[in-house]
């Protein structure tokens, strides 16, 4: 695989992983509070958000397989899920309420680039 594939792979994963990171963080009560400035969590929105940020986790797999082979794939993947993690720590401890638009942004450009990394 190309440098530019492989490039992709890991803009990818990283991108998925912390829109996942960020989905499963505002799913606690805590960190939706601070990010929101003081709205409370609805129980609907509280499973809607753990959902997603797994299946985005799962879907970061997919990108990291095809950078690599499966094996190194995942232990690829759970080094930029680590990453993408503390990523989302600091943003929320520096910048609690600009982490939605962070998140979001980052879910939209990794489905795009996972789109185009799986066509192309």
């Amino acid at each position: 695989m190309g440098n530019t594939s492989l490039l992709a792979a890991c803009f990818v994963t990283y991108a998925l992983a912390y829109a996942g990171m960020t989905a499963l963080c505002l799913a606690m009560e805590k960190h939706y509070v601070q990010a929101m400035r003081g709205a409370d969590l609805p129980a609907g929105r509280k499973k809607c958000l753990k959902v997603m940020g797994w299946s985005l986790l799962a879907l970061g797999i997919l990108s990291s397989i095809h950078g690599w082979n499966p094996t190194i794939g995942i232990v690829v993947w759970s080094g930029f899920v680590s990453v993408a993690a503390i990523s989302v720590v600091l943003v929320l401890s520096y910048f609690p309420t600009q982490v939605v638009q962070i998140g979001a942004s980052t879910l939209v450009m990794g489905l795009l680039s996972l789109l185009a990394l799986m066509l192309g």
